[in-house]
């Protein structure tokens, strides 16, 4: 049947109908488009490196900027512009293989059910690297379920809400396996021990120390860490409104805030009381560090000569000999940062 409205009865639905249109309308030039005066920064002036052997934690508060920064580094992509370059032991990185020399662990577990640990590794190592051999698929992912303490599960489904399987821990853990046999040269976790207890978390980053010693560093963001899993961690960067306020090594952290007059205290975690710190002189502290900064730009070039070599460059060449079988391992040697 069809219906239709006289012209008195669609008086009162007219305007609400034309502004429904509208909104279509503006929305879609909105999203073409966007007004220059809406815009808002997420992040900016965004300067540090990450060196090898070494585990970075990433500090803020809700809203810093922590995981928009995690998926610039890992080129998951983000609404809105980005400018600026990452390189890779000194040389930019490439779009077409930025996304398979990092390795990006999500808060969530994505996996298929009825298989088996091992299974579910050798599956992704497969899909990956669909020429290599049974061999090296089988030393790879022994290695992987050897570091994360996954061996005696690796015969376990993995299970999810209906079917019974590993636990929620072992599940996390077979998520960054999952990620790990790239054989990438950066892990960015990305509050990956989300809805975990912090004995479980200390247990995976424990895990991680070993895969960031021997194969590439490990940048991750935690919303609250205890102090045993902050003490596992090289360097601490501490984000305020999407602007460094710290950036350099944990065991300094506190120091570094002493030094430009703040109280701090020393009985709790270190996490927490730099957070709290934070919350009450944030914009202070992102004026005192971008000074401190320029202070330390204009230290390095002064003289004749400039420094022109990255930061990065050192670890040009990682090691993956982890990954392989013994006699190759000397092979691929790089020298550890100092």
């Amino acid at each position: 049947e069809i219906y239709t409205l006289s012209l008195h009865d669609a008086l009162p639905i007219l305007p609400s109908y034309i502004m429904s249109k509208f909104n279509i309308y503006r929305n879609i030039k909105n999203w073409i488009s966007p007004d220059a005066s809406k815009r808002r920064t997420i992040l900016s002036n965004m300067n540090f490196s990450i060196k090898e052997g070494t585990m970075t934690l990433l500090l803020g508060s809700p809203g810093s900027g922590k995981s928009s920064l995690c998926k610039i580094l890992a080129n998951q992509g983000i609404a809105g512009e980005v400018s600026g370059d990452i390189s890779f032991g000194g040389e930019p990185a490439r779009l077409r293989d930025h996304t398979h020399r990092v390795a990006y662990v999500r808060d969530q577990d994505t996996h298929l059910a009825h298989l088996t640990v091992k299974e579910t590794m050798e599956f992704a190592y497969t899909l990956l690297t669909p020429n290599a051999t049974s061999e090296a698929r089988n030393r790879v992912v022994g290695a992987i379920l050897q570091v994360l303490g996954l061996t005696h599960r690796e015969d376990t489904i993995v299970g999810d809400d209906l079917a019974r399987g590993v636990s929620g821990g072992e599940r996390r853990r077979v998520t960054i396996g999952v990620e790990l046999v790239k054989q990438c040269q950066l892990l960015v976790m990305d509050e990956a021990t989300t809805g975990l207890d912090s004995s479980t978390s200390l247990q995976i980053f424990r895990a991680l120390r070993i895969f960031a010693d021997e194969v590439a560093p490990v940048f991750a963001t935690l919303k609250q860490p205890g102090r045993d899993l902050f003490q596992l961690f090289d360097n601490v960067i501490v984000l305020h409104d999407g602007k460094i306020v710290y950036s350099g090594e944990s065991e300094t952290m506190l120091d570094y805030f002493e030094a430009k007059g703040y109280s701090v205290n020393r009985v709790i975690n270190p996490a927490d009381e730099v957070l709290s710190l934070v919350s009450k002189f944030g914009d202070e502290l992102v004026e005192l560090y971008a000074e401190n900064e320029k202070s330390e730009s204009i230290d390095m070039t002064m003289g004749d000569e400039t420094l022109k070599e990255s930061p990065q460059f050192h670890y040009k060449k990682y090691n993956q000999g982890w990954f392989r079988s013994e006699e190759h391992t000397s092979e691929l040697q790089s020298p550890r940062a100092s």
